[in-house]
């Protein structure tokens, strides 16, 4: 049977602010080895505070991007600009290129940290941004606990950059050149806010990786920290060198080498499998109080809709690239940061990709360039569903070609396969410690049949529920079902859909996001009973609407993010709440040249859209309102 839940948890996503495009891969600290005996020798000012830094920047920075620390500018200005924007950190900046991207997520609550090719960003609790590292910083690592055991939360990091301290560095500290070094800063956050609390700059030796141990225990929540690095030796041209391990503890005015301990235990290095750790009392008994309770995860997921590319967008890109190449990526410059603001983002990929130096080509059969892969991407998509009809417009070469591509720009895709071993796997994604199954159907391919010696190359929608039960068997925390079906360009959900959306909730999915109609329709919360009586909250959205293409006929103009918060305590995981993000797909700037760009339509009122307002014609402006008024008229939960 199906209930609708008397409430639905929705709301309106208004002001959130512009994030960097983020490619949100993880990665963990590499290769450290803790030593628990704590008898690493500590070198002559291996770690130092800098003065005054502890209390001088108390008040915690309002809104995002403040910064306590702004480089300073050398007296003879010779090769150097006040955001430390160097040339020598130009210099360090090409070197780290051939090193690769570095990318890295956490949590804590529910404030979320993005480290992104140097770029760290805190996202509050209320998921929006609130503190971003400087553009002059180069944030190799992050570790969050509570250092200086004040109950309030902090994250430790490293930084490469330019000089030694902002404008205001200690006067006795002369040390402050253009040379790129090593530096460990500390900041707080509480109450969507970022201070900050301590820094270390100018390190003597740089910092290739570390760990917070609370007394040798990593643990989620820590105190009493100590911080266990992996350091090297400067080069010239910043490569890494042989490491040593080096153990800093916390005292009231900062890291310090460890005083000595009656005991000592070996530290757990896992950033997200807190060791147990386990004292005995006075009677050689285990002490209850330091067991640790159940942690709390936090995952935010965001879908969209239609990822499509048609003639007019191949050449806005050509004309961007300077008419050499296809650049893509400005078509999703203002809506990348609610993209990027989410731990994991997804989206149909109605498009194959052809080989490089092809002609690409839109309506009725797609290929695009590698470029357009890559875009989608850097603005902050994970994952991609490829299982829609047209994912064989360029036949069998096509398909193997854009899962080509898909692999090797790392963006992960599923609904069509190279093999047929592939074919018979469920992908299943950890995001935060909640694990998620993600299958991707298609109703068809516009007639074009499969290659005969792979049949198993598109996932259909015959085999969906079968899929789903192997899913169930896997035990994931949840199942999001991505059908691409329904009936083109209709505001509203037929009940033949409806029953199949319902059928998959019985089999076992708990999220089902369609796409195909091009425009948006309903979405609901429904209540499935079990076999036990129980019931079950599951969510649906019909049809998500076009995130990009050139389709200019209301309403196929415009579509949305959905955005899906969990948590996970123990064993037990919940869908919390969902945000619903209109976007509008602006196609010409004012004086009629391409400008096919995807805007958040709630937020284009705000300072920094002054310039997309300007060079909007009447029209859009009006087509603009008109969509606020279209989506609060299909979701009045939202008014």
């Amino acid at each position: 049977m199906i209930k609708k839940l008397p409430c639905l948890i929705l709301a309106v996503m208004c002001l959130l602010p512009p994030l960097c495009i983020a490619n949100r891969a993880y990665a963990h600290a590499d290769g450290v080895i803790v030593q628990a005996d704590g008898a690493i020798a500590h070198t002559d000012g291996a770690i130092a505070q800098a003065d005054g830094q502890t209390d001088k920047a108390s008040a915690y920075a309002d809104g995002a991007s403040a910064h306590a620390d702004r480089a300073a500018v050398q007296a003879d200005g010779a090769s150097t600009r006040a955001d430390g924007q160097t040339v020598e950190y130009g210099d360090f900046l090409e070197a780290r290129k051939s090193a690769g991207p570095v990318s890295m997520r956490d949590s804590f609550g529910k404030y979320r940290f993005r480290l992104n090719d140097g770029r760290l960003i805190i996202i509050g609790t209320d998921n929006t941004e609130i503190w971003r590292s400087n553009d002059g910083w180069y944030v190799d690592s992050f570790r969050i606990g509570d250092v200086n055991s004040d109950n309030v939360p902090d994250v430790a990091f490293t930084v490469w950059k330019s000089y030694s301290y902002g404008p205001e560095h200690p006067a006795r500290m002369e040390n402050n050149d253009a040379s790129v070094r090593c530096h460990l800063f500390v900041y707080s956050f509480k109450d969507n806010r970022v201070k900050p609390l301590w820094c270390s700059s100018n390190l003597p030796r740089p910092i290739y990786s570390f760990e917070l141990c609370a007394d040798g225990i990593q643990t989620p929540a820590l105190s009493g920290v100590r911080i266990v690095t992996r350091e090297g030796a400067y080069t010239d041209d910043y490569s890494k060198t042989a490491a040593a391990d080096y153990i800093y503890e916390w005292n009231s005015w900062g890291f310090s080498p460890p005083a000595p301990r009656p005991w000592d235990e070996e530290a757990a290095v896992s950033n997200h499998t807190p060791a147990v750790e386990t004292r005995q009392n006075s009677d050689g008994e285990a002490d209850p109080l330091h067991t640790p309770e159940a942690a709390t995860y936090y995952a935010a997921l965001a879908a969209v809709g239609d990822i499509m590319c048609h003639e007019a967008q191949y050449r806005d890109a050509f004309n961007r690239g300077g008419g050499t190449s296809y650049d893509f990526s400005g078509m999703f410059r203002y809506i990348a940061p609610h993209i990027s603001a989410a731990d994991y983002a997804f989206g149909n990929l109605e498009t194959t990709i052809i080989q490089d130096g092809g002609n690409p080509t839109g309506y009725p059969a797609f290929g695009s360039p590698a470029s357009f892969a890559e875009a989608v991407k850097a603005a902050g998509f994970d994952l991609v569903t490829t299982a829609n009809n047209h994912a064989l417009d360029y036949g069998k070469s096509g398909l193997l070609r854009t899962i080509q591509v898909l692999d090797k720009i790392g963006l992960e895709h599923t609904g069509t396969y190279a093999t047929e071993e592939d074919s018979q796997k469920i992908l299943i994604v950890s995001v935060n410690e909640i694990t998620f199954a993600i299958l991707s159907y298609t109703y068809g391919t516009n007639g074009i049949p499969t290659p005969r010696d792979m049949p198993w190359c598109v996932n259909k929608l015959d085999k969906i529920k079968g899929d789903v039960v192997r899913a169930k068997d896997l035990n994931p925390d949840f199942i999001i079902v991505l059908p691409h079906m329904g009936a083109e360009y209709e505001t509203f959900t037929r009940e033949q859909y409806k029953k199949e959306v319902f059928g998959l909730f019985e089999a076992g999915a708990d999220i089902v996001l369609s796409s195909h109609p091009h425009v948006l329709q309903p979405v609901e919360f429904l209540s499935v009973t079990t076999d036990d009586g129980a019931e079950r909250k599951c969510f649906a959205a019909y049809s998500m609407g076009n995130f990009i293409s050139s389709q200019r006929a209301a309403p196929r103009d415009y579509g949305m993010i959905i955005t899906m918060n969990f948590s996970k305590t123990g064993d037990s995981a919940t869908l919390d709440s969902v945000v619903l993000t209109p976007t509008w797909v602006k196609y010409r700037s004012r004086d009629g040249s391409y400008d096919i760009t995807v805007l958040p339509v709630n937020e284009l009122d705000k300072p920094e859209f002054s310039d997309v307002i300007e060079n909007l014609s009447r029209n859009d402006v009006r087509r603009i309102e008109n969509v606020k008024r279209e989506f609060v008229k299909m979701y009045p939960e939202y008014r």
